[in-house]
């Protein structure tokens, strides 16, 4: 049966193997791009906390429409991947330096 569904994926990231010497998160995804993986096309680097708080809101407001899957919320991470590994992670919750803005899908 999963054979048969259309599954496709984006990258979010990879392992310190393959992105050694890269430094921000950005960098690693257009690096997966180079290499021709998939990554979604929406992701934003963000300088200030109100341009991530309108990247939240302009996803919140494209729900259930301009995208052809669902999403259930918007994940923000610290650019800095040094600083992603520093503020570290628990085997409870996902690393420090993500945050996920979640809700149901179209319930936000």
């Amino acid at each position: 049966m999963t054979a048969q569904r259309p599954l496709e994926i984006f990258l979010y990231g990879a392992g310190p193997n393959l992105t050694a010497g890269i430094n921000t998160q950005s960098a690693a995804l257009e690096y997966l791009l180079r290499l021709g993986l998939r990554i979604n096309p929406h992701y934003k680097v963000c300088s200030t906390l109100d341009e991530v708080f309108a990247f939240i809101s302009h996803w919140q407001d494209q729900r259930g429409g301009s995208l052809p899957y669902e999403i259930d919320g918007v994940v923000v991470k610290v650019n800095d991947l040094a600083v992603q590994k520093e503020l570290g992670s628990t085997a409870r919750s996902p690393p420090a330096g993500r945050l996920l803005i979640s809700s149901r899908p179209n319930k936000w």
